[in-house]
Parts: C-alpha cells; sequence; structure tokens
C-alpha cells in the first residue's frame, strides 16, 4: 500500500510537470501566433512568416502530445487510487500511451525518408531543365548569351538544391556547368561561373552538416522507439507475472 501511494504522489508531480509544460507551449504558440499576423502585413517578411507558421505547427503537434499525456496521466490517477486489484487496467493505460508514442515516431521517420527521395529527384531534374530552356530561348530569340546572365540563373538554381543530400547531384552540376562554359565561350571568359562554383561547394559543407544532425535525430528517435517497445514488453511480462502469482494465492488459500 505503500508503494502505491508512493506511485500515486510520483504521478501527481508528472501531471503537474505535464501542466505547466501544456501552459508553456500554449503561451508560447500564442506568441508566435500575433507575431506570425504583424509579418504577414510586410511582403518582405513572407519567408519569416513561413517560418512562423512551420513552428506554430510543431508547437500544435507538441501541445496535442501533451494532452495526450495529461489524458493518461489522470486516467493512471483515478487507477492508482482504487485498490491492488486493478493494476491490469493501469498496465493496459501504460501499454496504449506507448504504442501511440511509437506510431508517432514511426511515422516521421517513413514521412522524412519520402520527402529525402522526392526532394533529390526533383532538385535533379529541375536545376538542368531551367539551364536549358534559358540556352534554348537565347538562341531562338538570336540574343546574346551573356556569361552574368547564366552566373545569376546558376545561383538561383542553387538555392532549389541546398537540401539534397544525395553527392551525384552537386557533382552533376559541377561537371555540366563546365561543360555551358565549353559551349558558350572559353573556360577563360567563364572563371566568374567557376569561382562561383567553389561558393556552391562551400554551401553543400554546410548542408551536409545540417543533413547529419537530421540523422542523428532520426537515429535517436529509432533508439527511443526500441526502449519504449522493449519497456512496453516489460510491462507486459509483468503484468502476467502478477496474473500468475494471484492465481498462485488464490489456489494456496483454497488449499488451505
Amino acid at each position: 500500500m505503500a508503494e502505491l501511494q508512493q506511485e500515486l504522489r510520483d504521478l501527481r508531480e508528472q501531471l503537474k510537470d505535464a501542466r505547466a509544460e501544456k501552459e508553456f507551449f500554449e503561451n508560447k504558440y500564442s506568441d508566435a501566433g500575433e507575431s506570425m499576423e504583424m509579418m504577414t502585413l510586410d511582403k518582405d517578411g513572407e519567408a519569416k512568416a513561413e517560418n512562423l507558421q512551420h513552428e506554430v505547427n510543431i508547437l500544435m503537434e507538441k501541445i496535442e502530445e501533451i494532452n495526450v499525456d495529461l489524458s493518461v496521466f489522470k486516467q493512471e490517477g483515478d487507477l492508482m487510487n482504487r485498490t491492488k486489484t486493478n493494476v491490469d487496467r493501469r498496465t493496459a493505460v501504460e501499454v496504449i500511451q506507448l504504442e501511440r508514442q511509437n506510431e508517432r515516431l514511426k511515422e516521421a521517420l517513413v514521412r522524412t525518408k519520402q520527402y529525402e527521395k522526392e526532394l533529390v529527384s526533383l532538385q535533379d531534374i529541375h536545376g538542368m531543365e531551367v539551364i536549358s530552356t534559358y540556352i534554348n530561348e537565347k538562341q531562338d530569340s538570336k540574343e546574346e548569351l551573356l556569361i552574368s546572365g547564366l552566373q545569376q540563373l546558376i545561383y538561383k538554381i542553387t538555392e532549389h538544391i541546398l537540401g539534397s543530400n544525395e553527392m551525384n547531384i552537386w557533382e552533376g552540376c559541377t561537371n555540366s556547368l563546365q561543360g555551358l562554359c565549353l559551349e558558350v565561350g572559353s573556360l577563360n571568359n567563364c572563371r566568374m561561373i567557376v569561382s562561383g562554383l567553389s561558393q556552391v561547394k562551400n554551401i553543400k559543407a554546410k548542408v551536409l552538416v545540417n543533413l547529419d544532425m537530421e540523422h542523428q535525430f532520426l537515429q535517436e528517435a529509432q533508439v527511443k522507439i526500441d526502449l519504449q517497445e522493449k519497456h512496453m514488453e516489460l510491462i507486459k511480462n509483468q503484468a502476467d507475472t502478477i496474473a500468475i502469482l494471484e492465481e498462485q494465492l488464490t489456489s494456496s488459500r483454497r488449499q488451505q
């Protein structure tokens, strides 16, 4: 009985912390919403408004998770106030909570992998199509193909491939640009573009660092899933053990 009371006190403390965390994120969500409304009034702040919207969505998901945890904590608190025979019901609530967390993490992993594949494919195709269209338009209109114009186009394409994590896309882009230099003029006349490639490589290095951080997050999420599955299995085993002990106790009482 003393152990159950201690668990109840711990549970109430967790419930208190969860409520405080929920209130914190709700306040932050409110501040972000007000900031986003002000940003949308300024055309130059559209990019910042999109970032704020993304942050708001993350906060909404966090609040939803906290609401689920609060609901579970309340159920557990009610169960802990009852007799020890309700242990199986409390265990079932913990299992449901872990299963929900596992599902959310698995869905996040799947969405991230699909997004990476689609992004790599779209960026590779888009960059080459833009360059080819630009050159064809200049040739058809018999306009002079200026190095400065091609350089500006390259910088725009670079913005579309910043999120790529495939080395062959960066290498393919470099080779294609060098080939374009040969078609437009000699390599000596294209030094501005070639020097721009070094800037692209520097940007690529920074992007790869961000991708490494993302992959590390995914690995940590997978580890968390494995730990939760093991914890869930342990809870089920404990429930089975309790059931067996209760059955043995009942049987021994009958024999006496």
